[in-house]
């Protein structure tokens, strides 16, 4: 179900993959209650808690490794969508199923999280995620995810599991056809691994 269009060669190569009639399966809710990197995040989200408390024992990761602030807002996609595009996330939600309901074909609207250049240069909580876009073609549901760096290896399960729950789930609630692009792929040397993560987690 997984389709590997573009695998990286080399670190901070590009990555694309697809994936078509993608459905959580049931397990989905297990994650929660065995790997609690996972549970925090969502939590975050859920609460749209941009704080970084909870996520001192997880700095072996390599991108909490430098978090020197007090808050990751960029990273908290649900309290993120506010400051890139000053909708709070709910009416975002709202405003997307209600949109891409109507039934006119080939409906296409875009979701950004791109940092401006100043933050790029500033700050060390930059968002990771570019955008997202929604898709309808010849009526079929189609989501495509963007990202301008990815942690293959350590971050892409949760983000693409993440990314589903909040802003796929509540606006489709259906199946849908998922594509994942990353400009720069690091640690990909767990690539397969989470790719194959990934699959058992589709039905």
């Amino acid at each position: 179900m997984i389709n590997l269009l573009v695998r990286p060669q080399f670190e901070n190569d590009h990555l694309l993959f697809s994936i078509n009639n993608f459905l959580l399966c049931d397990n989905f809710s297990e994650l929660e209650k065995h790997d609690d990197y996972y549970f925090l995040k969502k939590t975050k989200f859920l609460t749209l808690d941009i704080s970084t408390d909870g996520f001192d024992r997880f700095r072996d990761r390599p991108s909490l490794r430098n978090i020197s602030c007090s808050t990751i807002e960029n990273s908290i996609y649900t309290a993120a969508v506010f400051k890139k595009n000053n909708i709070d996330y709910q009416k975002v939600i709202q405003l997307l199923a209600a949109k891409l309901a109507i039934s006119d074909n080939n409906r296409r609207l875009i979701l950004r999280f791109l940092d401006p250049f100043d933050q790029y240069m500033s700050s060390n909580d930059v968002s990771c995620l570019a955008y997202i876009h929604y898709l309808r073609i010849d009526y079929a549901l189609n989501v495509e995810i963007v990202y301008r760096a990815s942690d293959v290896e350590n971050e892409l399960f949760y983000d693409l599991l993440l990314i589903y729950y909040f802003f796929v789930l509540p606006v489709y609630n259906n199946k849908v056809n998922i594509s994942f692009y990353a400009s720069s792929a690091q640690n990909i040397i767990g690539l397969d691994k989470t790719l194959e993560r990934l699959g058992r987690m589709i039905k």
